[in-house]
């Protein structure tokens, strides 16, 4: 895995930048058919929130073990303020915020 190989070229791996997005339905929820949604939702969820949860579990074994790091985790516009017609979107990003804000009283 790349993070790996970083930490094993460099010595550490100090801080992860998480950012990620993609949005690929705009307008109306109500219009897309339930084949469209399900599968925007797989594609948008599986890059805005499960991108950033992998990168998260593959770096925080490395900073926990050499007892330092950071993560900075950039959710976009649709997590504090969903985007009318970027539904999905927003939902994704709404799962972002959530996480970065239980993992930060985890590592507290």
């Amino acid at each position: 895995m790349l993070i790996d190989k970083t930490a094993e070229a460099f010595g550490s791996v100090r801080i992860l930048v998480a950012n990620a997005g993609v949005n690929l339905t705009y307008g109306p929820f109500e219009y897309l058919s339930l084949e469209k949604a399900n599968s925007d939702a797989i594609t948008t969820i599986g890059i805005n929130l499960i991108g950033v949860i992998n990168s998260v579990s593959a770096v925080l074994p490395h900073m926990i073990k050499q007892g330092y790091g950071r993560i900075v985790v950039l959710s976009g516009g649709g997590a504090g303020r969903p985007i009318e017609h970027m539904t999905i979107y927003s939902a994704s990003k709404g799962g972002v915020l959530a996480f970065s804000k239980c993992l930060a009283r985890e590592l507290e």
